[in-house]
């Protein structure tokens, strides 16, 4: 069933593509993101998804009806599967030559999540604070966003069909409503969780649906008045200001933060006309052309962005991200009509099919390989020669600072690695010895369990002190905080060592915190932010050196380059630290000095045997954290800790 063809509907798809492919190039200006809501685009997506998608299903079922589940299903496999199999087969070659083996395995474990649609899934558990990568490294994470959209046609065609006509504007309208209020409360308690559920994004989806429905009842809305002139290029320029000031880091997405680009996109649905300004714009061919490249180009561009950041030694500059651009668009391209259009408009369903089956293959193959471990060691052979007795895999490393803990945990037959939550059948269980010693409990992220495997590593330097973790994140003072209070490890604690990875919002709320410990009779310490290190390119510092040079030729350089690449923004997060600390008459602990040495100018990112003390740009190795740990004794940490 055939609709009306609108250019400018595309020429929305670019926009939207368009925005998240500069946004994932990560490019910066005077220290500012370029398009640092270019995010947004995908949203975008989902709005001009639920728009066209229900147009398709109302008009069936208003012109037969019924809806056939079949029909529905087989387009969606026509549209996308041909392109995600081809953008998939062709990422495997690339993994296998350029991914250490826990990178490949996670690879390759992300291929199933993409093709069965359950990516957001696999991705919010991968992409916590567990993973040593950043997300900019994973090939196919993109594939999140499809997959909330297929687990939404899931059921939405169902509802479709048994909601009656006269009560579906207000059924949709219920759901929409309900599910914003339930992103936003999401979003306020647990932003990553939110950004990945469907329930979080269905919202928007039913947004473009609601306009669908008004499209076919024949509802103007506004559509004859002057002023209507006027709403598309003020919407065209909500939509732009969005994407171009607003910042996951400042702003709470998706949610009502997200309503101002949804409502000028549903605007812009509305209200454009041909002939007019912002329509005009949008149609032109180029726009258009762009726009319906839109889907391969979003499948392409962020395989062949992590696997060119994965690939460089040096800080991608504009020659590597043009090259990129240019490989995107000619991919593209290729896909879309050598293998998406035929596939979508051409082949018979058996001859479709069983072309999907033998990619399908293929693919599965690759990951039973991976799975296997086949021909593996030969891939990492020049690298363990060129790291000798250091590891090359830093997931390894980065998984080790977790077992360490897991270890722990498992040991005292009480609470978990991430939460010390009391098991079931123990709810008044604890990890805290049940002696004399003082009890210290690491409350952070990430940052608390590199602290905590820094003091546990070396609590020989004080037998008066016991150490329990539990993680908090940056929402204080809320649920999170409720539940610390509420734990058994806080109530048997006598000091709270704050150890997080400050943010803006996380440092606002660090006075609330202490406070709120300081009245349960808790002695407070609050660590300062520790060191950053920006390298050349995406790879560590020690990984950068040691793979450009071919060797560690001088330790000492490697340091002294740690110096040279330490971010600001830690320091100055320290600084207010120490001011938080001293207005609330608490220890204040300043971690950064644990690595960089000022006066001699050199950060330690080896420890004396030689051992990478960091995994990342950040986070500490289990080697590292022990060496560290043993500085902050040589410092008189734990004197302070135990409050000598």
């Amino acid at each position: 069933m055939s609709l009306k063809y609108r250019p400018e509907i595309d020429g929305l798809r670019a926009v939207a593509v368009l925005s998240v492919m500069i946004y994932h190039l990560k490019i910066s200006l005077g220290g500012a993101a370029l398009i640092p809501g270019g995010f947004l685009g995908v949203d975008l997506f989902f709005v001009l998804s639920g728009y066209l998608i229900t147009l398709i299903l109302l008009r069936e079922k208003e012109e037969t009806g019924r809806i056939s589940f079949g029909q529905f299903y087989l387009r969606r496999v026509r549209r996308i599967l041909p392109a995600l199999f081809l953008v998939i087969l062709v990422s495997l070659p690339a993994a296998w030559s350029l991914f250490l083996p826990s990178e490949l395995a996670r690879f390759a474990e992300s291929i199933p999540a993409a093709l069965f649609f359950y990516s957001n899934v696999f991705w919010f558990y991968v992409q916590g604070e567990y993973g040593a990568q950043s997300s900019l490294y994973q090939p196919l994470l993109h594939t999140w966003s499809l997959a909330i959209e297929e687990q939404f046609y899931l059921l939405f065609p169902l509802f479709v069909l048994i909601v009656p006509k006269r009560w579906f504007a207000p059924a949709a309208g219920v759901a929409l409503v309900l599910m914003l209020g339930l992103a936003e409360a999401t979003t306020q308690a647990s932003p990553r969780i939110s950004f990945f559920s469907p329930v979080s994004r269905a919202w928007e989806l039913l947004a473009g649906s609601m306009l669908a429905l008004a499209q076919l009842r024949g509802w103007t809305l506004g559509q004859g008045r002057r002023w209507a002139a006027v709403v598309p290029p003020v919407a065209l320029a909500v939509v732009i200001a969005s994407v171009s000031l607003i910042s996951l880091d400042r702003v709470g997405h998706p949610g009502l933060a997200t309503i101002p680009v949804v409502a000028a996109t549903c605007a812009l649905i509305w209200f454009m006309r041909p002939g007019e300004a912002v329509s005009r714009v949008l149609s032109i061919p180029a726009v258009v052309w762009i726009g319906k490249l839109s889907y391969s180009l979003y499948l392409w561009h962020y395989p062949i962005f992590a696997f060119g950041r994965i690939s460089a030694l040096g800080d991608p500059g504009p020659v590597d991200m043009v090259v990129w651009l240019i490989l995107t668009f000619a991919l593209s391209a290729a896909g879309y009509y050598l293998v998406e259009r035929p596939f979508r408009f051409r082949l018979s369903a058996p001859r479709m099919g069983g072309g999907l089956a033998v990619m399908f293959v293929v693919i599965l193959g690759f990951f039973g390989i991976v799975q296997t471990g086949v021909g593996l060691d030969q891939r990492t052979a020049k690298l363990d020669a060129l790291y000798g007795d250091n590891e090359p895999d830093n997931e390894k490393l980065a998984s080790q600072t977790w077992t360490y803990i897991e270890d722990i945990v498992e040991a005292a037959g009480a609470g978990s690695m991430l939460d010390n939550i009391p098991p079931r059948d123990a709810p008044d269980a604890q990890i805290f010895p049940d002696d004399a010693r003082l009890k210290v409990l690491v409350v952070g992220d990430s940052h608390g369990k590199d602290m905590f495997n820094a003091l546990h590593q070396n609590r020989e330097a004080s037998d008066g002190l016991a150490f329990v973790r539990f993680v908090m994140y940056v929402r204080w003072p809320g649920n999170q905080l409720k539940a610390l209070r509420a734990s058994p490890s806080y109530a048997a604690a006598d000091v709270i060592l704050i150890a997080q990875h400050y943010t803006p919002e996380g440092l606002a709320r660090i006075p609330a915190a202490i406070e709120a410990f300081k009245a349960d009779g808790k002695r407070v310490i609050v660590t300062g932010h520790r060191a950053v290190f920006r390298s050349p390119s995406e790879l560590p510092i020690y990984d950068w050196y040691l793979r450009r040079n071919g060797e560690i030729a001088d330790q000492d350089v490697v340091d002294r380059l740690a110096y040279k690449y330490e971010a600001p923004g830690a320091r100055k997060d320290s600084v207010r630290l120490a001011e938080i600390a001293a207005a609330a008459g608490v220890p204040y602990l300043d971690v950064g000095l644990l690595a960089c040495d000022d006066a001699a100018e050199m950060c330690d990112l080896t420890t004396p045997e030689g051992k990478k003390a960091m995994y990342d740009d950040h986070h500490w190795t289990l080697a590292g954290a022990a060496f560290y740990g043993r500085r902050a004794a040589e410092a008189g940490w734990f004197d302070v800790i135990a409050g000598d």
